[in-house]
């Protein structure tokens, strides 16, 4: 089994992601919550969730304080 950092997994999907002949719906909201999972401890769903409500003007609220670290325009 291979074992790679968040970073580098985050690195290879953002490579994929932008690349030519790649569409990737809200690919905006795929990013920010890649760089929201990439440095903290948090699932990448919730990361996506929390990329997600920010991208639709909302607060992000969440017991997970990790998250809540990475969240811009967070509220706690």
């Amino acid at each position: 089994m291979l074992h790679r950092s968040r970073a580098e997994v985050v690195g290879a999907l953002l490579t994929v992601i932008r690349s030519d002949g790649v569409a990737t719906a809200e690919a905006d909201v795929v990013t920010a919550a890649l760089q929201r999972f990439a440095p903290a401890n948090v699932d990448f769903a919730d990361a996506w969730l929390a990329a997600r409500a920010t991208h639709l003007g909302h607060g992000v609220a969440s017991f997970d304080r990790a998250l809540n670290t990475t969240s811009p325009g967070k509220t706690d």
